[in-house]
């Protein structure tokens, strides 16, 4: 369910929690027992929300973490289950300060030169071998492009 476009409970023109929540009813008459919610996290949309900016929060147009446990209590009442859309691995690069993410980014830099990975990725696709493992991560060429923009 794509929550922007579904019920607006606070006039602003943006699908929300509280919205929801008012049709279960409605949806449960339809045979509904599984809502699949895109992503209702923090973002600032450049990826229709999948670009996550804090996984331990809601996005405000969407509502609270309390409209969510409203949300969710409702839904059980109508044998009814809530599944969220996320995808770890989609993070923002617009980050608060002080979240684990940038500090990670700051000590990886430290930690991981990836110009010299791409050097060694490079090296061995010249050696004719058609992917290079290193440890458990398999890279192809396009992915040493990659590495040398990574800050």
């Amino acid at each position: 369910m794509y929550l922007p476009s579904f019920t607006d409970s606070a006039g602003d023109g943006w699908g929300d929690l509280p919205g929801l929540t008012g049709k279960l009813d409605y949806l449960a008459e339809l045979g509904v027992d599984l809502l699949w919610l895109s992503p209702i996290h923090p973002s600032p949309f450049a990826d229709h929300g999948y670009d996550v900016a804090d996984y331990l929060a809601v996005h405000s147009r969407y509502g609270t973490l309390g409209d969510v446990d409203r949300l969710v209590a409702e839904a059980d009442t109508r044998d009814m289950r809530v599944l969220l859309d996320l995808v770890p691995n989609h993070t923002s690069d617009d980050l608060p300060d002080g979240s684990w993410h940038v500090e990670f980014r700051a000590d990886a830099a430290d930690a991981f030169d990836a110009a010299d990975a791409a050097d060694a990725i490079d090296a061995t696709h010249a050696a004719g071998d058609p992917s290079t493992v290193t440890g458990t991560l398999r890279v192809q060429p396009e992915q040493a492009a990659i590495l040398r923009r990574v800050p």
